[in-house]
């Protein structure tokens, strides 16, 4: 089903602030459950720490463009994956860090980072085809695998499972820890670029797609891997980012951000964000809405 628009819906968005980067262009984002620590990786290697949307620490870690960043449930570590190759993982104590280790154990990029709902493991997908596991607090290698068609992305489900995906090849639900013991694999089709899951692991049971036609998404039933609505973007555009929450799905195209209903297929909005490339996400709550729009973070209001 393609989205359409509509005129009628109570749902209000207005620009709220903008957060400038003097130094080069954001890449990434990510926020804490709690919505008042964000973090930015830049095209440089560099990490700008934000609480409740002030600079109060900057950090140069990485040596290439900061590709991946994920807070733990709890906000107490954060991971970051960069293209030259090495994790980052930082503990903080409130807002001030209080340890960092770096790890340097890929051959090529980190493209994804997570931490298990318990915080007692950090794992990582890397170009090089491997998937790591660490445990949080000491950093030391548990484990590591390889899978031979690609590896992009990695997130936990809950303690005990993971989702993975790589370039050409299946899709995996997986048990944790034993990864190869895999419950469900679905092979697709065509060449998958994205990814998104609902952020809540309650309602885990969906996520958003797309592929070799990058301005089609399809959302798509985790338990048995059926169709549940296909969306194309305005004018076709190529979506870069993909982000879902347990009513919207937003589309950030190469200048703008579609917000959809993804229970009913409605355009709900079109943000002119002048996004070149970089990532859009919500706040747990769903109050906000961040986008990177090259050398600046612009943050709007949802208001129903």
């Amino acid at each position: 089903m393609q989205n359409g628009n509509n005129n009628n819906n109570d749902t209000q968005i207005e620009l709220f602030k903008i957060i400038q980067n003097t130094h080069n262009s954001f890449y990434v984002i990510t926020l804490n459950k709690k919505g008042n620590l964000l973090m930015g990786g830049d095209f440089d290697g560099n990490m700008f720490l934000y609480n409740n949307l002030s600079l109060i620490k900057s950090y140069k870690y990485h040596k290439k463009f900061i590709i991946t960043l994920k807070f733990s449930c709890s906000g107490k570590y954060l991971a970051s994956g960069s293209a030259d190759c090495n994790i980052g993982r930082i503990e903080f104590d409130g807002i001030q860090q209080v340890q960092f280790r770096l790890l340097c154990h890929h051959s090529a990029y980190v493209m994804k980072v997570d931490f298990s709902p318990n915080e007692n493991y950090l794992i990582s997908a890397g170009s090089d085809k491997q998937l790591l596991v660490f445990n949080s607090q000491s950093c030391e290698l548990l484990s590591k695998y390889y899978f031979p068609y690609g590896l992009n992305y990695v997130q936990f489900i809950n303690d005990t499972k993971l989702f993975i995906y790589g370039t050409f090849g299946p899709i995996n639900l997986t048990n944790f820890p034993e990864i190869m013991k895999n419950e469900k694999t679905k092979t697709l089709q065509y060449q998958i670029k994205q990814v998104s899951m609902i952020n809540s692991l309650s309602n885990s049971q969906l996520f958003l797609i797309n592929g070799q036609i990058r301005s089609k998404s399809y959302l798509v039933n985790q338990i048995n891997f059926k169709i549940l609505r296909r969306f194309i973007t305005k004018n076709q555009c190529d979506c870069m980012h993909l982000h879902l929450t347990s009513s919207m799905a937003i589309l950030t195209t190469s200048d703008k951000i579609e917000i959809i209903d993804w229970t009913t297929a409605t355009l709900l909005h079109i943000l002119d964000s002048s996004t070149s490339i970089g990532t859009s996400i919500v706040s747990e709550d769903g109050v906000y809405l961040y986008a990177v729009s090259r050398n600046n973070i612009k943050i709007w209001v949802l208001k129903n």
